[in-house]
């Protein structure tokens, strides 16, 4: 079960959506809750805004999915996999909403900004604010 809870000063507030499912616990039962912060899509469409602007101001890539995976490969956020005559492989690793918490995906957001000013030379501060205007 999963509820979504916001933090108030008195303690945590059930959101209405999910109050039935808080009155079916028991009171005096010990219950395990794991804290995570849902993904925020405004955010998510940020990081594809930041992603698709800077791939239109490069000159390395015609490929707008190559960009991308150059970009999460270098942003740590890949598997490696070796194959039977000892050559490395690297895939991107998934962006889904199930697989990165929203603090994971804000992480690999700012490692993904400094790998485009870095490989790319677009200035990563310039680039989040004029994303960030247009969000």
């Amino acid at each position: 079960m999963e509820l979504l809870m916001v933090k108030k000063p008195a303690g945590f507030e059930v959101l209405k959506q999910d109050a039935e499912k808080m009155s079916k616990l028991k009171f005096g039962e010990v219950y395990k809750i794991k804290v995570s912060r849902p993904r925020n899509i405004k955010f998510h469409r940020m990081f594809f805004g930041m992603l698709r602007l800077a791939f239109e101001n490069q000159e390395s890539y015609d490929s707008f999915e190559i960009f991308e995976e150059v970009v999460k490969i270098g942003s740590g956020c890949f598997e490696s996999y070796i194959a039977p005559n000892g050559e490395t492989f690297f895939k991107s690793k998934s962006l889904s909403f199930a697989k990165m918490s929203q603090d994971e995906f804000e992480d690999f957001y700012d490692r993904a900004g400094k790998v485009v000013e870095r490989s790319f030379g677009i200035e990563w501060e310039l680039l989040k604010r004029e994303v960030e205007e247009v969000s």
